[in-house]
């Protein structure tokens, strides 16, 4: 989930012509202090992602969500903190069908 997500931020920066000398890791922010997108960035992020997971699961997610909007913490904040709450989406996912 990290690789697919990593290459979405990738594809919206190559969009903005904006690099990233250091590169796209895990603790790359999407958020707050040194954010690698601006807000209309992250919307295309979330958009291509859920659309990214849909096609490589064959299953619709949806990462705006009241879940995602509840929690203390935000699952927006990394490229780390992101996959790992799409991993939670798809486990809850396939929990709940069987």
């Amino acid at each position: 989930m990290l690789e697919l997500i990593v290459k979405s931020v990738q594809d919206i920066l190559n969009l903005t012509d904006k690099k990233l000398a250091e590169g796209i890791t895990a603790d790359t922010p999407l958020v707050g202090a040194g954010r690698v997108v601006d807000s209309i960035g992250l919307v295309t992020l979330i958009v291509d992602v859920e659309n990214r997971v849909a096609e490589h699961t064959n299953r619709p997610i949806s990462l705006m969500d009241d879940r995602a909007m509840s929690q203390t913490r935000s699952p927006f904040r990394t490229v780390g903190t992101l996959a790992e709450y799409v991993q939670e989406l798809i486990h809850a996912d396939l929990k709940e069908r069987s």
